[in-house]
């Protein structure tokens, strides 16, 4: 399960770094500097806690065009994949974690 998601430039890499982050083989940024997806393998389902399957693990990725706030849910990750240039609007890509239970009416 992924449990942690950043986007950094080419010869940067995640800090604490363990052998469970991975890099996407192609860059992430249609334009600009060159940027790359990495994701943290966290434990399985089974072995994570309710608490953490409801606040820590990713469950969506969406992408966000301009600089307007993200979805209801959704943290922005830093820094855009495409900055704002010219007529063209920035590119974000946003995370919502957490499995939320869902309640039902009696």
């Amino acid at each position: 399960m992924v449990t942690d998601i950043r986007v950094l430039p080419e010869k940067q890499t995640p800090s604490p770094f363990d052998g469970n982050w991975v890099r996407v083989s192609n860059s992430v940024s249609p334009r600009g500097q060159k940027l790359y997806l990495w994701y943290y393998r966290g434990k399985t389902l089974s072995e994570m806690t309710a608490a953490e399957r409801r606040n820590d693990l990713i469950t969506e990725i969406d992408v966000t065009y301009g600089d307007n706030r993200p979805w209801y849910g959704f943290e922005k990750l830093e820094p855009p994949v495409a900055p704002k240039e010219g007529k063209s609007e920035s590119v974000w890509l946003t995370v919502r974690k957490g499995v939320k239970r869902m309640l039902r009416s009696t």
